[in-house]
């Protein structure tokens, strides 16, 4: 963590494949603390991060992980002990009054329970390997969990930067994300259209309630404008979903926070 870094973020690694997301966060320079919670200790290790907590097979979470107004979660569900050390790390951080997100990256061939991960958390986002192979329509199962934790990676620190920086202010993220369950759609190019070409789990345009849209500062205000209608067409009248415009998105122009 960069010792100048506003204290407003943390993120909890858990299990291998967090650990392993946490060593990109780390590469990355991400200004936020970084955590890692594993019962192996190489995992922890690997981690890189600034805090590591070796938790024994069958304990709970009981080491404080400090005090922060986000608290982000990432881990792969089918992980048995990552998701319930994700869990516990939920409810610490919660008594302190953070606002908890989960980002669970799905690996292929697992069944994933949307309303069990919804329960335990402020509020989830699903990446799922599977739909991204799906989408590239090919079986190459290493290059979509390649896929699926870069993109991980780069969201992470992207919310983190615009937290940071207030860009992203954190009541609007925690209304627009609360309770929900989201899926992302991103583009590197201004396109409204192009954005639903990489979707990073199934969006169910007809369930959507509320959202995100982050587009790129430099677009001009027509554009923007353009790129946000774009993506609203096809979700329900109600669906409360905002437009911000914002740095550090790169390589993306737009991405697209979908909350159902």
């Amino acid at each position: 963590m960069n010792d100048i870094a506003p204290p407003n973020s943390a993120i909890v690694g858990c299990g291998p494949s967090g650990c392993f997301l946490l060593n990109l966060l780390r590469q990355s320079q991400t200004k936020a603390k970084l955590i890692a919670v594993d019962e192996d200790q190489g995992s922890l290790d690997m981690s890189g991060a600034d805090l590591k907590i070796l938790v024994k097979p069958g304990e709970k979470l009981v080491s404080d992980i400090g005090a922060f107004k986000v608290v982000f979660l990432v881990f792969d569900p089918s992980e048995g002990s990552a998701i319930e050390s994700a869990k516990g790390a939920s409810a610490l951080a919660s008594v302190q009054g953070s606002y908890v997100y989960a980002i669970a990256v799905n690996k292929p061939g697992n069944d994933l329970s949307e309303m069990d991960l919804s329960r335990s958390f402020g509020g989830v986002a699903i990446i799922d390997a599977a739909w991204v192979m799906k989408k590239r329509g090919d079986n190459e199962e290493e290059h979509a969990l390649q896929i699926a934790f870069n993109f991980a990676a780069h969201t992470l620190a992207f919310l983190v930067q615009a937290i940071d920086s207030g860009e992203l202010d954190i009541s609007a993220f925690k209304d627009a994300t609360a309770g929900g369950v989201c899926s992302f759609a991103a583009s590197h190019i201004s396109d409204a259209e192009a954005i639903y070409a990489l979707t990073l789990s199934p969006i169910q345009k007809s369930s959507v309630m509320s959202g995100i849209v982050f587009i790129e500062a430099g677009a001009d205000d027509v554009l923007a404008r353009r790129i946000f209608l774009g993506v609203l067409r096809g979700l329900p009248g109600g669906a409360r979903v905002d437009m911000l415009r914002v740095t550090g998105l790169e390589p993306f122009k737009v991405l697209a926070m979908l909350v159902h």
